[in-house]
């Protein structure tokens, strides 16, 4: 929800989702779709990441952008909430390795940073243990 708001706050979106969408590659990314206000039909996945990231951390940015053209509608339930399901399977399809394909949709490469190591905060507090279990030893 967040996020969403987020996106459809920026001056240029005038109507926004963000989806959760299956990736083999990293399980689940966070799909935008929108539709870009007149004379914005320019912005690309980069530059929606740029201006989103002022308030939301790495980890909340979409790593999917598809573009709602003129004529297409997103399907709603009966309760006019967004109808997620069948919004994924129209506007996010996936080909037949699972991953996500389709026209206006643009994919951002995310190996590299699903290969980086990150330090987990038990290791943090071992290498903490170490430094003071040295300065207890030298007093």
């Amino acid at each position: 929800m967040e996020v969403e708001a987020k996106l459809t706050a920026l001056p240029y979106v005038s109507e926004g989702y963000i989806l959760p969408v299956q990736d083999p590659q990293c399980d689940t990314r966070t799909a935008a779709l929108v539709r870009f206000r007149d004379g914005y039909d320019k912005i690309d996945l980069g530059y929606l990441r740029r201006d989103l990231a002022h308030d939301l951390p790495a980890y909340q940015l979409p790593t999917v952008l598809r573009n709602l053209r003129e004529d297409e509608t997103v399907p709603r339930t009966w309760s006019d909430k967004t109808a997620m399901m069948k919004v994924i399977q129209m506007f996010f399809p996936q080909d037949t390795e699972d991953k996500i394909c389709g026209d206006a949709t643009e994919v951002m490469d995310v190996s590299g940073f699903m290969k980086l190591k990150t330090t987990k905060l038990w290791e943090f507090f071992d290498v903490t243990l170490e430094i003071l279990a040295t300065i207890v030893h030298a007093c």
